[in-house]
């Protein structure tokens, strides 16, 4: 069942209108609708949106195009390719959104306070800066940008296309993944997560986007079969090991898979031939919500388990430092302070990632 949203604001109202009565309450708190009501009054026309990774500019206008000048386009092309320097390259890779605000100083005052209270910042980071003098970085504690081209790479060599397809992003936190594969010219992205901070991160930079292809539902993977529609492409990253029961999580995921469907995971790994897996005890990495860590072969042997067909191991690395670590935008201790070239605080094996893509 749904419900009419409290606030009236167009952007508000297409997010949430399919929102059950649930939802509409775990997000319209009485701190959250002061937020949600100085999202709402921001006015700004998109300018530019564009993502840099590793110096390759991704660039897709939204509207206003007729305002887009040939020097603003160089100029922001000189800004990416800028990252090759690698001096420059942490601080330039990311989601770059150029906006107009009106009127400028006493709007940009107020997305920077919107900024700050909407922390913690987990995944970006984000460049927001307007036509005229005024800028904001944030600094998320996640470089998503890395795991983003380790997840574009691992389609390039699958020789999968992005373009066109209908994404589902599960566990989606602010929307950052979901943002960068939409200038890609994805035909649709949803993306779920329960957490009502991410959904206003979210919102606020919807609002300067205006990205058409993009929503987001407050919901967990085990409420996946209520968005009523199969995908092209599912996208788990960051989730599996924090779920208890991570075979009933993937079966309830291959649901979600269209017939010729393509289920992307990418999720903490041990470093071992052998079928086992890792359950950490009480932390790992100062983690409370660890689980099963599975070698690469258990995990494949699981996703068989749960009825995919296949599962290849497309790519694997290490988390260092540099990747996720303590900024002002989370005002807490990171991953990075917990982790050790050999092993993690607790002793256990140091980080390590595998991206697998699962068929049905």
């Amino acid at each position: 069942m749904s419900r009419q949203s409290t606030i009236q604001e167009e952007t508000y109202q297409n997010l949430t209108r399919d929102f059950t009565t649930q939802e509409i309450a775990n997000l319209e708190s009485a701190y959250n609708l002061t937020v949600l009501q100085r999202i709402a009054n921001l006015q700004s026309n998109i300018n530019m949106c564009f993502s840099v990774l590793d110096s390759k500019l991704s660039a897709y206008l939204r509207g206003m195009q007729s305002q887009t000048t040939s020097e603003s386009l160089q100029q922001m092309s000189v800004i990416a390719q800028a990252s090759t320097l690698k001096s420059a390259s942490n601080l330039l890779n990311g989601i770059h959104i150029v906006f107009d605000l009106i009127p400028q100083d006493t709007q940009f005052a107020l997305l920077r306070q919107l900024v700050f209270l909407l922390k913690p910042w987990r995944k970006g980071p984000f460049y927001l800066r307007d036509t005229t003098k005024h800028f904001l970085f944030i600094d998320s504690e996640w470089q998503s940008h890395i795991k983003m081209q380790l997840v574009l790479n691992a389609f390039e060599k699958l020789n999968y296309q992005i373009a066109g397809k209908e994404i589902l992003d599960v566990g989606c936190n602010n929307g950052y993944y979901m943002f960068d594969l939409a200038l890609r010219g994805a035909k649709s992205i949803v993306g779920i997560d329960p957490v009502a901070t991410f959904f206003l991160q979210f919102y606020l930079i919807m609002k300067l986007t205006r990205l058409s292809n993009v929503s987001y539902r407050l919901l967990g993977v085990q409420d996946i079969e209520r968005l009523g529609k199969k995908f092209d492409c599912v996208l788990c990253m960051g989730v599996l090991y924090h779920r208890q029961e991570p075979l009933h999580t993937l079966k309830q995921l291959k649901r979600a898979l269209k017939k010729d469907g393509i289920l992307i995971i990418e999720t903490l790994i041990i470093d071992s031939p052998a079928p086992v897996a890792l359950l950490p005890y009480p932390t790992y990495a100062k983690m409370t919500n660890v689980f099963y860590i599975f070698s690469p072969t258990a995990l494949q042997n699981l996703a068989l388990k749960a009825g995919f067909s296949e599962c290849e191991l497309i790519s694997f690395s290490y988390t260092e430092n540099s990747e996720q670590r303590s900024t002002q935008f989370i005002d807490k201790q990171s991953l990075g302070d917990f982790l050790h070239v050999q092993h993690t605080i607790e002793g256990y094996p140091p980080a390590c990632r595998g991206i697998f893509a699962l068929c049905l």
